[in-house]
C-alpha cells in the first residue's frame, strides 16, 4: 500500500486541525490521479489540484426569470497538471469533476487544496472545505 496514502487516512481518522495556517501542509495532500485510482467511500481526502475548467450557469434572459429554469450543477475541473481546458470533454486519470455552488470564487490556472468527502450512496466527492495555494508552487 502506498504509505502516503496510508497516512492520509491515519491523519483523517485521527482528525485534521479545526482550522490550517495560511498554506495547509503540501505534504498531506494527494493529488488528483492518487485519489482516483485508490478511492474508498466514507473517507475523508485531502486533494490538491489546478482549477482548469468553470462551468457557471447562465443567467436567464431579460423578461424570462419566473419562467428560465434555474441551472441544476454548477461545476469546476481541478486537475494536477496547469492547463485549461475551453470545454468539458472526456476527462483523464488526473482530472476530476467538483459539483460546488460558488464556482465563481475560484480563478482559473490558480492552484487549490481540498477536503473532499466520498460517500458510498454518491460517487461525486463532497467539498467539505477549500484553500487557495498561498505563495510559489
Amino acid at each position: 500500500m502506498n504509505p502516503l496514502f496510508l497516512f492520509l487516512v491515519v491523519f483523517v481518522l485521527v482528525g485534521a486541525p479545526a482550522a490550517w495556517a495560511e498554506n495547509p501542509p503540501v505534504q498531506n495532500f494527494l493529488t488528483v490521479h492518487q485519489l482516483k485510482t485508490e478511492p474508498m467511500a466514507g473517507v475523508n481526502y485531502l486533494v490538491q489540484g489546478f482549477v482548469i475548467y468553470k462551468h457557471q450557469c447562465p443567467s436567464c434572459p431579460e423578461g424570462t426569470e419566473g419562467i428560465c429554469a434555474p441551472c441544476p450543477h454548477p461545476y469546476m475541473i481541478i486537475s494536477d497538471n496547469d492547463k485549461i481546458l475551453t470545454g468539458a470533454n472526456e476527462l483523464d486519470v488526473n482530472e476530476m469533476v467538483l459539483h460546488m455552488d460558488n464556482v465563481e470564487d475560484f480563478l482559473l490556472g490558480r492552484k487549490y487544496y481540498f477536503e473532499l468527502q466520498i460517500t458510498p450512496s454518491d460517487s461525486r466527492p463532497k467539498v467539505l472545505r477549500w484553500w487557495e495555494k498561498v505563495g510559489s508552487n
